[in-house]
C-alpha cells in the first residue's frame, strides 16, 4: 500500500518514506492521501489546526478514478459530515456517499444520514436516515426511516440489557439473544435471518463459546440451520481465532 500522510501544522512536508502521485500510481495498486490544514475543496471544508483531518484522497488500480471525502465539524469538534466527491469526473460533486450526524447533550449520535450509489439515474440514493433512541447513555432503539435494505436493516425493534448492563439482543441485525457467563463474557448468540430469495423462509444459527477462567477465549463453534439441509457445527480452537 502507497500512502502519504501530511503533517498536522505542517502540510507543505510529505513523509520521506513516499512520494505519492495520483495522476499516476505507478504500478501501485492503491494511493491514500490525508490532508490536515489545506484541503483543495476549501468551498466543502476548511483546513483544520487542531489535528482534526480536513480531506482524505484515494485512488486504486482497477477503478482509476481518484475519491475524495471532505470533512467538517461542529463546534465541539464532532464529525459533522463527511463530503463526498470524485475531482476529474464529468459530475464531481454527486454526494454520492455523504454522511451527516448530529448528536445529543450527552455526545451521543443523534441522527445519522447515509447516502449510496444512485440505483437510477444520477442522484444519489439515501440507504440510512437513523434515529437513535437513549435513555440516559443506553443506546434503547434505532429508527430507521429510510425504508432502503441495502443500509441499516431496520426494524425499529427496543434493544434490552440484563442487570449488568449487557445488551441482551439486537433483532434489528437479527439477533435473538445474547447469555453471557458469570464474567460477562458472551457465551451464546443466536441469530433468525431472513432468506436470502425472499421465500419467507428463516435460517437460524447459534455461536457459542468457550473461556478459560481467566476470561481467555478456547473455542468458537457455529451451528446453523438453514431451510433446507442438514445443520452444520464449525469448530474453531484459540489457535485458528480470527475474531
Amino acid at each position: 500500500m502507497q500512502f502519504s500522510l501530511f503533517k498536522v501544522r505542517n502540510a507543505s512536508r510529505r513523509a520521506k518514506t513516499c512520494c505519492l502521485s495520483f495522476s499516476d500510481l505507478n504500478g501501485k495498486l492503491f494511493g491514500y492521501e490525508i490532508r490536515y490544514t489545506n484541503p483543495q475543496y476549501t468551498n466543502l471544508a476548511s483546513g483544520r489546526f487542531n489535528g482534526n483531518i480536513a480531506k482524505v484522497d484515494w485512488k486504486n488500480a482497477s477503478e482509476g478514478a481518484l475519491k475524495r471525502y471532505s470533512y467538517t465539524y461542529d463546534p465541539l469538534n464532532r464529525l459533522k459530515d463527511a463530503i463526498y466527491t470524485e475531482p476529474g469526473a464529468t459530475n464531481p460533486y454527486n454526494n454520492n456517499f455523504n454522511e451527516h450526524l448530529t448528536y445529543d447533550l450527552n455526545g451521543n449520535i443523534m441522527t445519522l444520514k447515509r447516502n449510496a450509489y444512485p440505483v437510477s439515474g444520477t442522484t444519489a440514493t439515501q440507504v440510512d436516515n437513523l434515529e437513535y433512541k437513549y435513555t440516559g447513555n443506553r443506546l434503547n432503539q434505532i429508527i430507521e426511516s429510510s425504508l432502503n435494505d441495502s443500509g441499516y436493516e431496520g426494524g425499529n425493534n427496543i434493544i434490552d440489557y440484563d442487570s449488568n448492563g449487557n445488551i441482551i439482543n439486537m433483532k434489528d441485525k437479527g439477533i435473538q439473544s445474547i447469555v453471557y457467563n458469570y464474567l460477562n463474557l458472551p457465551r451464546s448468540f443466536f441469530i433468525t435471518q431472513p432468506d436470502l430469495f425472499g421465500n419467507g423462509q428463516t435460517s437460524n444459527s447459534s455461536l457459542d463459546y468457550l473461556y478459560r477462567a481467566d476470561g481467555t477465549k478456547l473455542r468458537k463453534t457455529y451451528s446453523s440451520a438453514p431451510p433446507r439441509g442438514l445443520t452444520k457445527t464449525i469448530p474453531k480452537t484459540a489457535k485458528g481465532f480470527l475474531k
